[in-house]
């Protein structure tokens, strides 16, 4: 499944607050050793591509720790990714 409209999804921000994605019913899941619940003033980078995963019946928005910052996983890809 892909949620291409979900929501207002291609309304948000970048970064992304957390509270603004729970209150479209995305739920952000940190994927790390040592995972911790964000704060709904934790701000998600998304470099301008937000893609939830469906996982267990509900939106799910992995995202890891890097270079001191939340980043969502996942890019948006290049032309010559592509097949055609």
């Amino acid at each position: 499944m892909r949620f291409l409209e979900f929501n207002g999804l291609r309304d948000l921000p970048d970064p992304v607050p957390v509270a603004d994605l729970l209150a479209r019913g995305i739920f952000p899941v940190p994927l790390d050793r040592n995972a911790e619940v964000l704060s709904p003033e934790t701000s998600i980078v998304t470099n301008g591509w937000l893609r939830p995963r469906l996982w267990s019946g509900r939106p799910v928005l992995p995202v890891e720790w890097q270079d001191g910052r939340w980043v969502a996983l996942g890019r948006k890809p290049k032309d010559a990714d592509v097949a055609e």
